[in-house]
């Protein structure tokens, strides 16, 4: 499985273009947690079997929770 182990630090591809993750661009953030199927989480694709879905907070003292989940192949590792 394509995934980040929790504590990992990332940051949002480059590639991934999509506008609703500008806020979050060039910020670290730290993966709380990793989904694996519709079982962990209702909004895993099952289509992406294989991807870890990815729970994120910002890497900053208040730790402030991210708004959204991410794929593996949507980040880059730090």
């Amino acid at each position: 499985m394509n995934e980040y182990n929790s504590g990992t630090l990332v940051v949002i591809a480059e590639e991934n273009d999509n506008d609703s993750y500008d806020e979050y661009r060039n910020m670290e953030l730290k993966v709380v947690e990793v989904y694996r199927s519709t079982e962990d989480h209702p909004y895993y694709d099952e289509g992406l079997q294989g991807e870890g879905l990815h729970e994120l907070v910002v890497n900053n003292k208040d730790e402030t929770p991210v708004p959204f989940l991410l794929y593996h192949y949507e980040l880059d590792e730090v």
